[in-house]
């Protein structure tokens, strides 16, 4: 026998697949992913307004993105950038399309052509009985259904209860964490087993005879059957409101501030002195190939030990300004050169060497808003690579060489 994996569902069909190993802690990286999965599960859910941190207005702003040519007359503001939600547009993007994220909690499948068959169960029952509705859920391709985890307890711990359950098992039948099941059907008390079809049901309490129930609404019975055994109470919070308790415990906020904080670290401040006179040269971007460099379908574009000239190849479109915004002078002269470039419509990218330190998010955000289009950082390789010694800086292509500038700024 080979146990594989046990399937759970933790908000309405969103599943997660469980390790069964490694150690356990009260909220582990795995704990951790699913609550970050589940915000906005709950906030669809429950009808309440979200929080500003979850619909990205506060003040702090999303994570710088790339280096990225940019032309005035299409360039959006800072402020109508906001923070992405990527990871939670593709948290609804991966629910099926039965579910509708505005509708409440009790959402309600549609009919379908597959029986629905399950088991509800609770750790709350004797093992005996756990292991039986276990056997009779993979006999007849049932699922077996829990509310939530115990107090206390993380899926990894549940999930390594259920593995050592399963062991004890010839077949290992599907097992989900489906709260909304146990809100759709009613269940306070298990075993509770249940067939359903569409809007069509027959379910009984008290008993695992789920090959029985089968039958039984096969030959068109249907509703409840009423108790036909021992039940138990539930024992097992309802998994919602586990995650809703988890998340209101912690401090949000903190964590996006530390996150954003946390962004600056080690990341180079580069000081380089200020020009005072406008001097230009050429540069010659030529590289040494180091290996033989093969197109996609196979062709030999370089071969190892020749001279490339990137700019020969593929001509530099835009201008860059590398400079300090924390000058004025600097900002001034960049300004400058930006109108007459506008009125050439030729496209331009501008990088900062450093920010002012403790308030870099803010700086960077009035830094963008003055010019209107997105500011990246330099980088120590960027200038070393260019041999940049002053700043401002413009870079262009001048034919096969790139004419780097230095912009003089002094007594303005």
């Amino acid at each position: 026998m080979r146990f594989t994996r046990l399937r759970w569902i933790a908000a309405n069909t969103l599943f997660i697949a469980v390790s069964i190993s490694g150690p356990s802690h009260a909220l582990d990286a795995e704990d951790k992913a699913w609550l970050e999965r589940s915000r906005e599960i709950i906030r669809s859910m429950d009808g309440k307004p979200p929080p500003a941190w979850l619909k990205g207005t506060d003040s702090a702003p999303a994570k710088q993105s790339p280096p990225a040519v940019a032309t005035p007359k299409g360039a959006p503001t800072a402020a109508a950038r906001s923070p992405s939600l990527d990871a939670i547009q593709g948290a609804r993007a991966a629910l099926p399309s039965w579910v509708n994220p505005s509708n409440s909690v009790n959402v309600k499948r549609p009919d379908d052509s597959r029986e629905r068959r399950h088991i509800f169960v609770s750790f709350s029952m004797p093992e005996a009985e756990l292991l039986a509705a276990m056997e009779e859920a993979a006999l007849h391709e049932g699922v077996v259904i829990l509310r939530g985890l115990a107090k206390g307890e993380s899926v990894t711990q549940a999930g390594q209860r259920l593995r050592a359950l399963a062991l004890k098992l010839e077949r290992i039948p599907e097992v989900q964490i489906d709260p909304f099941a146990f809100r759709r059907e009613g269940v306070t008390s298990v075993p509770t087993i249940s067939v359903a079809l569409g809007d069509s049901r027959i379910s009984a309490t008290g008993s695992l005879a789920l090959g029985s129930l089968i039958q039984r609404f096969a030959k068109g019975e249907r509703g409840d059957l009423g108790r036909r055994g021992a039940v138990y109470a539930v024992h097992e919070r309802d998994m919602m409101d586990d995650i809703q308790a988890r998340i209101g415990a912690v401090d949000w906020k903190a964590q996006r501030e530390g996150a954003y904080a946390r962004y600056w670290s080690g990341r180079e401040a580069i000081s380089l002195p200020v020009s005072t006179v406008d001097k230009q040269r050429l540069f010659d971007p030529s590289v040494e190939v180091k290996a033989d460099i093969h197109a996609s379908n196979g062709q030999l574009v370089a071969r190892a030990g020749q001279r490339v000239n990137p700019q020969a190849m593929m001509p530099l479109q835009s201008v860059w300004f590398v400079f300090d915004p924390r000058d004025r002078r600097q900002i001034a002269r960049i300004e400058r050169e930006i109108q007459q470039l506008q009125r050439a419509r030729t496209p331009y990218l501008l990088m900062a060497t450093q920010l002012d330190t403790g308030r870099e998010w803010e700086h960077l955000r009035v830094i963008e808003d003055r010019f209107g289009l997105p500011v990246s950082l330099a980088t120590s390789e960027l200038i070393q690579r260019f041999g940049i010694e002053r700043v401002p800086v413009r870079i262009q292509g001048s034919g096969s060489r790139l004419a780097i500038a230095e912009l003089g700024v002094n007594g303005q």
